[in-house]
């Protein structure tokens, strides 16, 4: 059972030390929207444009619905969330998307502890995630 959203999931029954967490809640504590928004803006020659194609419009969509959330009168940090989840549950459930995104959060992870380029760049897309709303909200 998940410990952040209590839903069971799968492991393998071999596994000495299952993880805690299910697949989506896991991507959603590892800053996933932020790695989409880098494969979308970025032009990063490891991701196929089909994978950039299929994230651009799983973000659009996801902006439609949150804002159909919010006109409903949804509170917009229950909307935020609850798009949120479906979109990591999407991702999750699609190797194709959600390899190439586990790898970006692993680069950038990287990066976090790198070189004096990698700092600069953390910088530049700290500073453009901070002055900027999502791309759906």
């Amino acid at each position: 059972m998940c410990i952040n959203c209590n839903n069971d999931f799968a492991v393998h029954k071999d596994w000495n030390n299952p993880p805690k967490k299910c697949g989506p809640c896991t991507l959603i504590s590892r800053s996933f929207v932020d790695a989409i928004e880098y494969i979308i803006k970025d032009d990063i020659s490891q991701i196929a444009m089909k994978t950039k194609l299929v994230l651009t419009k799983l973000v659009k969509d996801a902006g439609v619905l949150y804002k159909k959330r919010l006109a409903d009168g949804e509170d917009q940090h229950i909307a935020w969330r609850s798009t949120e989840r479906e979109l990591a549950e999407t991702v999750w459930y699609n190797k194709d998307l959600r390899s190439p995104v586990i790898d970006i959060i692993n680069e950038l992870k990287i990066q976090k502890r790198g070189d004096k380029l990698a700092e600069w760049n953390n910088q530049r897309r700290t500073t453009q995630f901070a002055t900027r709303t999502r791309r759906w909200s």
